[in-house]
């Protein structure tokens, strides 16, 4: 179930993206200790929280690890390195990136990838860390248009993906209205942080704003994906509201 939930209202001249980052920011801050590992998602949400989380320099050992792959379109913006490195810079801890693309061609380009050294240190790491934070994807958003941009879907295979019922991603997993992945086949090429890894984290913290990520996140509890959750007041609505 849910550790915790922060609701932040709107308020009228202030961005709300900007209020719920610095709410998910305040709670990081209150639960960091020695040793933890620290997974970072990508996108322009936890872009917000990286630029509002607490400088701390009394905490040691401390990584933060990228969950996802690359992009390899970045016209539009994802800002996976720069989440990385503001987290790991204001909490002086050493980050770890994941250089290799989102989704690989097929599963034994990946099998082959995943036995390399170095990348097996940063999967690891990806394990190893007990606090998660991360925001959801809806379909349609500049991370699902990047994906088409870099190759790593078509326009058809989104479309397909809509028609099947699929109502967002997390980490670009794909996801249904239950939280179960849309499809298996097209997931197994995906290297990120796999879903059934981030349900059993300690902290799995999940920022998010505005109507449009209502059924993702709906998805998202449901799967279990999520236990502590810092929202807008709109989306606090949206949850309480009977369907």
């Amino acid at each position: 179930g849910l550790l915790r939930v922060f609701i932040t209202p709107c308020i009228p001249g202030e961005s709300t993206i900007t209020q719920v980052s610095g709410s998910a920011a305040r709670y990081l801050n209150s639960i960091l200790k020695n040793d933890d590992v620290i997974g970072i998602s990508n996108g322009s949400t936890m872009y917000n929280f990286a630029l509002n989380v607490i400088h701390r320099d009394d905490i040691s050992n401390l990584h933060v690890v990228q969950l996802s792959g690359e992009y390899t379109d970045l016209s539009h913006h994802i800002f996976t390195k720069e989440n990385l490195k503001m987290t790991s810079e204001a909490l002086n801890a050493t980050p770890y990136g994941f250089p290799c693309p989102l989704f690989l061609e097929n599963t034994k380009i990946k099998e082959a990838l995943f036995k390399d050294r170095n990348l097996q240190k940063v999967v690891s790491l990806q394990k190893k860390a007990n606090i998660i934070i991360f925001s959801v994807g809806s379909l349609g958003t500049v991370g699902t248009n990047s994906l088409i941009k870099s190759g790593f879907l078509t326009q058809e295979k989104l479309e397909a993906l809509m028609q099947s019922g699929t109502v967002g991603d997390i980490f670009s997993h794909f996801i249904n209205k239950n939280g179960q992945l849309s499809d298996e086949t097209l997931d197994q090429r995906n290297v990120s942080l796999p879903l059934s890894e981030l349900i059993k984290k300690d902290y799995k913290i999940c920022v998010a704003s505005g109507r449009a990520k209502l059924e993702v996140l709906k998805a998202a509890l449901a799967g279990k994906y999520i236990n502590v959750l810092v929202i807008d007041e709109e989306l606090g609505k949206g949850l309480m509201k009977k369907e």
